[in-house]
C-alpha cells in the first residue's frame, strides 16, 4: 500500500483577503457586476503571474509584500513585458487600489469590534 503524504499549506492573510474580496464582498456589498469581477480577478492572475516571476510561489504572497515600490514594477511589468496599454494598466491599478482599500475596511471593522469586545 502507498502512503500519500498532503502537504496541508495554510492560508496567508493575502489569500483570504483576495478570496474574500472577490467571492463575497464584491458581488454581495459591493454589488458588482459579473464582468468587473473577471476583470479584477485576471489582475490578480496576472500579479500572481508577475510574483513567480520573481520567484515568489503564490501562497507564500502576504499582504506585506503588497508594497508601493511592488504595485509600481507590477505595472511597469504589465507594460513592458505584456505590451499592454496605459488604459489597461489603470484598469489593473483600480483594482489593486480596491483591493487594498477593501483590506483597510477589513481592518477597521475587526479593530472596531475588538474595541467594542474590550468596552464591555
Amino acid at each position: 500500500m502507498y502512503s500519500l503524504k498532503y502537504k496541508i499549506m495554510k492560508p496567508t492573510d493575502f489569500s483570504k483577503y483576495l478570496t474574500d474580496f472577490l467571492i463575497k464582498y464584491l458581488p454581495h456589498e459591493k454589488g458588482a457586476r459579473t464582468n468587473t469581477i473577471y476583470s479584477y480577478k485576471d489582475t490578480f492572475i496576472l500579479y500572481l503571474r508577475y510574483m513567480k516571476e520573481l520567484g515568489i510561489k503564490a501562497e507564500q504572497i502576504t499582504m506585506s509584500m503588497i508594497t508601493k515600490d511592488n504595485v509600481i514594477s507590477f505595472l511597469d511589468w504589465l507594460e513592458t513585458e505584456r505590451k499592454c496599454t496605459a488604459s489597461t494598466r489603470n484598469l489593473r491599478l483600480a483594482a489593486i487600489r480596491s483591493f487594498v482599500k477593501y483590506v483597510q475596511y477589513r481592518n477597521c471593522l475587526l479593530y472596531t469590534s475588538d474595541a467594542a469586545d474590550d468596552m464591555q
